[in-house]
């Protein structure tokens, strides 16, 4: 699971990546709504924070540019403007929750774990045949048993499919889902593939093998 952070404070960015990190949740972190906008286009997050006054302009405009891309993906936002004008607009962009600074780390993680519950319950991929639940790690084949894939595989899965048409080499997928303090080989993520091809069955060759470099997901 990996959201979006754009916050234009280091201090405080450098604090709430760090809590999360230990909660098992990863962000990518932009001080500006370019930065953001460009990792939007490269990867689906699964939820966004995003400060209201950035380096460039404000957080509302990244969440009316994830409305025009027709994301669902949560929005909080994380801010000192705390009027109730700001508070209404934040809201009519699609935001869940509107947190005023100063702020517990407590208080977001309790909002964010809810937020996030409720979401990825209803998060579901379709393929002919195939149901992929992005809540319970689960893949459901049309008169068949419901495979339950463990963490680590259904993390790989979830890398290659949010950042699909994008190539993803293996040291990217072994940050992403085993993180920096866990050092598997990358031999760990090619068993993982071919566990996946197996369990996607005729859908296989959705995981393309990119030769030396890593894997994509062929959405398409």
């Amino acid at each position: 699971m990996k959201g979006l952070y754009a916050e234009d404070d280091l201090n405080l960015a450098a604090s709430v990546i760090q809590s999360l990190k230990e909660k098992g949740v990863q962000v990518e972190w932009a001080r500006s709504v370019a930065e953001s906008v460009e990792l939007i286009d490269k990867t689906n997050f699964a939820f966004y924070i995003l400060d209201v006054g950035l380096l460039d302009g404000e957080g509302y405009e990244i969440a009316t540019y994830l409305h025009a891309k027709g994301s669902k993906a949560p929005i909080l936002f994380l801010t000192a403007r705390n009027s109730a004008e700001d508070r209404l607009k934040g809201y009519k962009l699609g935001a869940v929750e509107y947190i005023p600074k100063p702020f517990l780390f407590a208080e977001l993680w309790i909002r964010l774990e809810h937020v996030l519950k409720d979401h990825t319950q209803e998060e579901i991929l379709d393929l002919e045949g195939l149901e992929i639940n992005f809540g319970s790690f689960a893949f459901k084949w049309k008169d068949a048993e419901t495979l339950f894939l463990s963490e680590k595989e259904f993390g790989v899965f979830k890398c290659l499919y949010s950042k699909s048409p994008n190539v993803v080499r293996r040291s990217e997928i072994l940050d992403e889902v085993w993180g920096e303090e866990q050092f598997p080989s990358e031999r760990t993520v090619d068993n993982i593939i071919l566990k996946l091809r197996q369990n996607l069955k005729h859908h296989s060759s959705m995981i393309k093998s990119i030769r030396s470099v890593g894997y994509m997901w062929m959405k398409d």
